[in-house]
């Protein structure tokens, strides 16, 4: 599949990023100079989840003003079978129909969490 070069950052690149120590440059960073990236609604409520304090929080939100957060139609869920055995769990299925409807390559440090979902994907371990 030929997608455009518009990026649908995987959570871990998102969790890198939030989590990286002042002043280290990261993937997203890098991504983000060159490049349009989304997110989808579930991975920024993962990110939430996952932050304890306040000012996790606030670092989880001004990464999230940052990006493009798509959220999850309906109509969605009609795909989801697409990707039943080819990921783990409904979460990766609902993240694989989002890329495939919106044609974004999927920007993740695991390609082998969607290498059989026939999506395009960059390893985002060859790009830092």
């Amino acid at each position: 599949m030929i997608y455009k070069d518009d990026y649908l950052v995987d959570t871990g690149i998102l969790l890198d990023h939030v989590c990286s120590v002042n002043n280290k440059r990261n993937v997203l960073e890098k991504v983000m100079r060159e490049r349009v990236c989304y997110t989808t609604v579930l991975n920024a409520a993962e990110l939430f989840f996952a932050a304890e304090s306040g000012n996790e929080k606030d670092v989880v939100r001004n990464l999230l003003n940052a990006l493009k957060v798509l959220g999850t139609p309906a109509k969605y869920s009609i795909y989801v079978n697409d990707f039943i055995g080819k990921v783990s769990n409904l979460n990766e299925a609902l993240f694989c129909v989002t890329a495939k409807l919106n044609k974004l390559t999927i920007l993740t440090f695991d390609k082998n969490k969607y290498i059989n979902t026939g999506l395009c994907l960059v390893n985002a371990n060859e790009i830092i």
